[in-house]
């Protein structure tokens, strides 16, 4: 696969140094405390629910937003799994969310087995995240991956769009 212009900047240090400010500032200048209730979902199991109900109510929930087609996603799986383990049993835990459509049950699940996902996925409609994304955030839905925070109360308090450090995910929850 040929690497364009725009992604070679948007690949450069300078690039996730600008991403990674982009989150925590958007952290601290967040006047949102937007619920998670209204985002329907479905567990790959076939349960129904809200996002809130999936939320952790005693620390802090990434919410990564994925596809089974997204690269970007793929490369941070890794990333993002070992986050979850390092801090599942103390300060967050990483909820993922696919978009690829509820009858994509079966390659959500082979997907998830093959690229060794320590997080739980529920899925998600396009066009009810992307509504719901818009008006908790103020922002259009660019895409994926994409990364909501949410305190133990389930309030909104940062997300960003691309990819997120490991680091920037501590730095922000440290806060």
């Amino acid at each position: 696969m040929r690497k364009t212009n725009a992604d070679r900047i948007s690949g450069s240090p300078l690039m996730r140094a600008c991403r990674t400010l982009a989150w925590v500032l958007c952290g601290c200048l967040l006047p949102l405390a937007a619920q998670a209730a209204g985002v329907r979902v479905q567990t790959l199991d076939g349960q129904r629910g809200s996002l809130a109900e999936f939320l952790s109510h005693d620390k802090w929930t990434v919410v990564r937003v994925w596809t089974t087609y997204c690269e970007v996603c793929r490369q941070q799986s890794p990333a993002i799994s070992t986050f979850h383990r390092q801090h599942q049993d103390k300060d967050a835990v990483v909820l993922g969310i696919a978009l690829d459509g509820y009858d994509q049950n079966a390659k959500i699940k082979a997907y998830q087995a093959t690229h060794a996902h320590s997080f739980p996925s529920v899925m998600a409609s396009v066009d009810d995240f992307t509504d719901k994304y818009a008006r908790a955030t103020g922002e259009a839905f660019t895409g994926t991956p994409t990364y909501l925070l949410f305190n133990a109360k389930g309030d909104l308090r940062a997300f960003l769009d691309g990819p997120v450090t490991a680091a920037a995910l501590e730095k922000f929850i440290a806060k």
